[in-house]
């Protein structure tokens, strides 16, 4: 949270991150910015990118190589980019390990596209010093007068690459150029670089440290200004469906007799007039309720994930910031322990506001239980074992690119989609309607049958496209039903449905394997489910005269006694296979009398 309130402050588009220590590989989404990340099976080392909402569209490519490096592809006006994001091991470390990343980074330059302008940059470790004998691979603007023995490779690295090690070439202050400083504030290194192509390296404007920035790291961000301009197209942020606070409407009688009253006040207009379609008298009841809900019972207010995130911890952190610049301006004894005063007291005070927040979840957990409310019991639960789970709107395509735009990304979609579900032949389709359908004498819907229909909705299911919820309807009264009736009486005479009753939704779940691979997906259709009020009616045993001698039957039952007679079993597990099911519809029309 603290590191983009800090890059919203500065203004930081992209940002090369190292020792996040995440597990595995992925992406998510936090507010405004995407992280990816390429992480270890432990919470150990882990490098990644944080990416602003305007340029996400422009991210053509992510790869993570292992826990010390990763690569972004972003397209860019003139030249693609590669971003190659690296944490070398430390000057002390073994020489295999540091021949190993060498070798690894060499291969990766070597794969990266020859067009692309590469930046390679993150912590190597390395101090770099002025020697002449390096140049033009490295500047006289370095914080070290002599190289270490990590210096040293990344020097003959960018040399092999023709290479210029950019964050050399600057001239700054030494306070400017420090990227690192021990706890003890006596040690400050130059260890965090910036590599680019020596043919591009005149693209890049100024290499500095950014020391007011507060991320409670030892590191100080590095800003990097580029000459050429990314093609970042203007942005709309995406708008999320937003529902109604229903049980209002089943706990407060006062709001539900209100929201009764300025219903059936909408109401009295007939709308189902002789010249009005079905879709305009859908319209006209849907707005109706939806403006309704708006004015009694507002929508739901939705919960912060980090709700023990108060003022007093914001205080605190802008309290520990505050200190740190002065410590940072004047290094005292009295500054330093005054820093050190403050971010102890922000720590020990975050840590309990967490601690009193997870004991207030687990006192409400206790409080649904004796108050037998299962379902808010388990929600609770649920919230709780499953903790943080990254989302993000990235995908790759048919090639392996990444794909970011909203556009882009509902293409993607619908692509793979119409590949995995595949459409239904026509002439599947095309049965007589003497083999399975109502019988032309059953008379309208009554409207005790709407009512039984509406009575028996389940409370606290999800609402669809239109916002509208089960309890808005049972709340809704006689003139609700009423105008349900007549609206279901003319569906029935000309056997026409509304928009809205005829659109699917397809839900992607996630089964396994990365997030952004369209493949790892299964589409679940929320078509109008058993639950909706039209569905009921139309599976309740319809009234009105009948042929003597024969049974009040449903439509669904003639379709079982025609599957009993083909002697199919399971019929219901066979339809989730679309060819399995095809085969059943092809064998139906084979045989006499269905």
């Amino acid at each position: 949270m603290r590191l983009r309130q800090e890059l919203e402050k500065y203004k930081v588009g992209i940002v090369a991150l190292q020792e996040i220590r995440c597990k595995g590989e992925g992406v998510m989404d936090l507010g405004d910015h995407t992280i990816f990340y390429s992480g270890y099976e432990q919470n150990t080392f882990g490098t990644g990118f944080v990416v602003h909402r305007c340029y996400k569209d422009r991210i053509i490519g992510f790869k993570a190589i292992d826990e010390r490096m990763c690569i972004m592809r972003i397209e860019e006006k003139f030249f693609n980019i590669s971003l190659i994001c690296v944490h070398a091991p430390t000057n002390e470390s073994d020489e295999h390990i540091k021949d190993q990343f060498y070798e690894r980074l060499e291969n990766v330059y070597k794969n990266t596209p020859e067009h692309d302008v590469k930046l390679i940059l993150g912590d190597f470790n390395a101090k770099l010093g002025k020697e002449a004998c390096h140049r033009p691979t490295i500047g006289p603007y370095s914080l070290h007068d002599e190289s270490n023995e990590n210096g040293l490779r990344m020097i003959d690295f960018a040399g092999d690459n023709n290479m210029t090690i950019s964050s050399t070439c600057f001239k700054h202050k030494d306070i400017q150029k420090i990227t690192w400083a021990s706890p003890d504030g006596t040690t400050k290194n130059q260890i965090d670089h910036v590599m680019i192509d020596r043919r591009q390296c005149s693209d890049i404007l100024d290499v500095r440290s950014v020391r007011g920035a507060d991320c409670d790291t030892d590191h100080f961000i590095i800003r990097l200004r580029y000459r050429q301009r990314i093609n970042n197209a203007g942005l709309t942020k995406g708008k999320k469906q937003l529902r109604f606070d229903c049980e209002k409407l089943m706990k407060n009688q006062n709001i539900k007799r209100s929201y009764q009253q300025n219903l059936e006040e909408r109401l009295r207009e007939p709308l189902n007039t002789e010249n009005a379609s079905v879709e305009e008298i859908w319209r006209g009841i849907r707005e109706n309720i939806v403006k309704t809900a708006q004015e009694t019972i507002g929508y739901k207010k939705r919960e912060t994930r980090n709700a023990w995130m108060d003022e007093e911890c914001l205080q605190a952190l802008e309290d520990r910031n505050r200190a740190r610049m002065n410590m940072l301006n004047r290094k005292t004894r009295a500054t330093t322990n005054l820093f050190q005063e403050k971010r102890a007291y922000a720590r020990q005070l975050c840590r309990k506001k967490k601690r009193d927040f997870e004991r207030s979840k687990l006192e409400e957990i206790m409080a649904f239980a004796e108050a037998k409310n299962v379902r808010k019991m388990y929600m609770r639960i649920r919230e709780g074992k499953a903790g943080f789970q990254p989302r993000t709107n990235f995908c790759t395509d048919s090639d392996g690119n990444l794909v970011g735009g909203e556009e882009q990304v509902i293409e993607r979609w619908r692509e793979y989609f119409n590949e995995l579900l595949g459409g239904i032949a026509e002439e599947d389709l095309q049965l007589e309607c003497n083999q399975i359908g109502p019988e032309p004498f059953i008379e309208d819907p009554q409207i005790h049958e709407v009512e039984e229909a509406v009575e028996s909705l389940k409370n606290n299911k999800a609402p669809g496209e239109d916002t509208i919820t089960a309890e808005m309807i049972k709340a809704g009264g006689p003139p609700l039903l009423k105008a349900l009736h007549s609206l279901i009486v003319q569906i029935w005479r000309e056997e026409e449905m509304p928009e809205d009753w005829r659109m699917a939704v397809i839900c992607p779940i996630h089964k396994k394997g990365s997030k952004t691979d369209c493949s790892n997906y299964r589409g679940h259709v929320e078509r109008m489910d058993d639950s909706r009020s039209t569905k009921k009616v139309h599976r309740m045993n319809p009234g009105g005269r009948r042929l003597r001698g024969r049974p009040r039957m449903r439509w669904i039952d003639d379709v079982k006694n025609d599957l009993r007679q083909m002697g199919i079993r399971g019929w219901r597990r066979k339809a989730q296979n679309r060819d399995e099911w095809r085969g059943i519809l092809r064998e139906a029309k084979t045989l006499n009398g269905l």
